[in-house]
């Protein structure tokens, strides 16, 4: 089964994660750094002390 997945900081789609390629048993990593282009806009956020951050992975 292979997957996807989304990474969300304060309600903000990050445009950082590449799809890859390898099974579901693969030891997921990526960047998230503190000021990221947001997903589908010219705009980057910039993540504050405390702020939320969340994954969603999709088969």
């Amino acid at each position: 089964m292979r997957f996807s997945a989304k990474i969300f900081a304060n309600g903000r789609e990050a445009n950082v994660y590449r799809t890859h390629k390898e099974l579901w048993s693969y030891h997921f990593h990526g960047p998230l750094p503190r000021t990221f282009d947001v997903k589908g806009s010219r705009k980057k956020h910039t993540m504050k002390r405390g702020g939320n951050v969340s994954l969603e992975f999709c088969p």
